[in-house]
């Protein structure tokens, strides 16, 4: 965790469908008990969307399968 603190792995999803602009990406999903969520994604994913960053306008544009985002 962000803060250090351990949690213990009690799952896994593979491919969950996740619906970003329209675009629907499959990732796979590290299940914790948790009483919040936020999504964090690695360099895995990033590669395969295709993924252009604009670090000066912070923006992230996803390049999957012939759509874009």
């Amino acid at each position: 965790m962000a803060d250090g603190a351990t949690k213990t792995l009690i799952g896994e999803i593979d491919d969950l469908p996740i619906k970003i602009n329209g675009i629907i990406v499959p990732i796979k999903v590290l299940v914790i008990e948790a009483t919040q969520y936020q999504a964090l994604v690695g360099n895995d994913w990033l590669s395969k969307t295709n993924v252009t960053l604009d670090w000066n306008t912070q923006e992230l544009q996803l390049n999957q399968n012939g759509q874009h985002t």
